[in-house]
């Protein structure tokens, strides 16, 4: 589960942070402040172009990053300029991830950090990499609090040296001992590689946690009902030899496959999975005949892709949906609520992180669980950097904005409000969920006006 991030001139992103970090747990107890961690189920509102769906985008181009690479990665997220499109704002500053997650299968919290710079052809390549197991001193682990939190470095990078530990120990008295490594590729992070092979069962558990992150693209298909059913009933022919697919693929044009494994693997589990997904149409009966025919509409479709993504027999770590209430009625976007909801309770270990704008299911979530977004305006440097230093020395900062995110729990109105059985939908169309600038060279939070954009 994904407990925090913080993220450095990506895109919109200039000094973005969100959650719970490392740095907030081995602080000082005293001076440390008060951070929430993301939760199971996590909402982010905002106005349009605040820098929402950035930030999934950002942790989608992470796990792609450990599979194929940070070039690959980029391109994958359609960025017609490359990874030089990522820092469309500081074109000199490198790009920086630091995120803190707890895995299924391993007790204390990791810390990965990575930084990406690019060469004078916008070529992509690690400049620095490093994970740390942060650990419990105290016997009740379960509190987060400062003060009683300790790290182990587990492996350190910078450009072509790295630090690899040998064997992990966490007993006070241990002495870490590590072995100097040198580096032929910088295209990849080390934890791709570290994590296939390492002996380091933590870098295994990080590496498997996040290079199996699902961001879903499911949207409605406006295809008339004729032309859909054709086409599906040529797809279901070529499902007889092609086989099953264990999981659904981001824009969701497997489903037919993904149901053809689960009928294969399990026809009695398939008959209780399909039971839940139908409990939650708006008219099961109609859906039920007419699913394999392609005679439901477009919208009824995609709420039974999000249903089916919820019913995985082997649930992805993390979830990154866009917008998934999106062309969906009113009654839908409450029964996918209330899966969701289910679906958080039965799998412990996984987490949703999305995006919306709809106060239904806004009254479906408590405020911890809504992350507020709002764009400041700031000083970033100017656009391309002079090639003369004394043209560099004369160059202008440009105001540009810089996306800030807030948990609403931390809203004083809001906590009086909510207590009081408003619900949060409510304090969206009201405007009271609106998340306050804050100066980064003062601290202070004021009104910040918003930049017309999209999201």
């Amino acid at each position: 589960m994904l407990l925090g991030l913080h993220i450095r001139n990506y895109a919109i992103l200039k000094d973005f942070r969100m959650g719970l970090l490392a740095q907030d747990l081995l602080g000082p107890a005293p001076a440390a402040p008060k951070t929430a961690a993301l939760t199971p189920l996590t909402l982010l509102i905002g106005p349009n172009g605040s820098g929402k769906s950035t930030v999934l985008n950002a942790l989608t181009f992470i796990s792609r990053m450990l599979k194929n690479g940070a070039a690959k990665a980029a391109e994958d997220l359609e960025q017609s300029g490359g990874f030089g499109s990522l820092r469309q704002y500081d074109l000199t500053a490198p790009v920086g991830f630091e995120l803190l997650i707890k895995t299924a299968d391993y007790p204390n919290l990791l810390a990965y950090r990575l930084v990406l710079d690019a060469d004078a052809e916008q070529r992509p390549f690690v400049a620095a990499e490093s994970c740390r197991v942060i650990y419990a001193s105290a016997a009740d682990a379960a509190q987060v609090e400062p003060g009683i939190w300790r790290e182990q470095l587990l492996f350190n990078c910078q450009l072509r040296s790295c630090q690899l530990l040998q064997t992990l120990d966490l007993a006070p008295a241990a002495a870490p001992v590590y072995e100097d490594l040198s580096l032929n590729d910088l295209k990849r992070p080390v934890l791709s590689a570290l994590g296939q092979v390492s002996t380091l069962m933590p870098l295994r558990s990080l590496y498997h946690e996040i290079t199996r992150w699902y961001c879903s693209k499911i949207e409605i298909d406006q295809t008339q009902f004729g032309a859909r059913s054709g086409h599906q009933q040529v797809f279901r022919q070529q499902l007889q030899t092609g086989g099953g697919h264990h999981h659904l693929n981001e824009d969701a044009s497997n489903l037919f496959n993904v149901l053809t494994y689960l009928m294969n693997r399990d026809p009695e589990d398939y008959k209780k999975r399909m039971e839940q997904i139908l409990d939650c149409m708006p008219d099961r009966t109609s859906l039920d005949r007419d699913l394999f025919d392609q005679r439901i509409s477009g919208s009824e479709e995609k709420l039974f892709a999000l249903l089916l993504l919820l019913q995985d027999p082997a649930p992805r770590p993390l979830l990154l949906l866009e917008n998934p209430d999106i062309g969906l009625y009113h009654n839908m976007v409450e029964n996918w609520a209330a899966a969701l909801r289910t679906y958080s309770l039965k799998n412990a270990n996984c987490q949703v992180i999305m995006t919306s704008h709809n106060s239904f299911l806004l009254d479906s979530l408590a405020a911890q669980e809504v992350w507020s977004f709002r764009r400041q305006s700031i000083s970033w440097p100017a656009d391309r950097p002079a090639a003369d230093p004394r043209q560099a020395a004369s160059q202008a900062d440009t105001i540009r904005p810089a996306a800030q995110a807030i948990n609403c729990a931390t809203l004083p109105h809001v906590a009086a409000m909510t207590a009081e059985g408003v619900g949060l939908g409510a304090l969206l169309y009201a405007g009271f969920l609106d998340a306050p600038a804050t100066n980064p060279a003062t601290g202070e939070t004021g009104t910040s006006a918003t930049t017309r954009g999209t999201d």
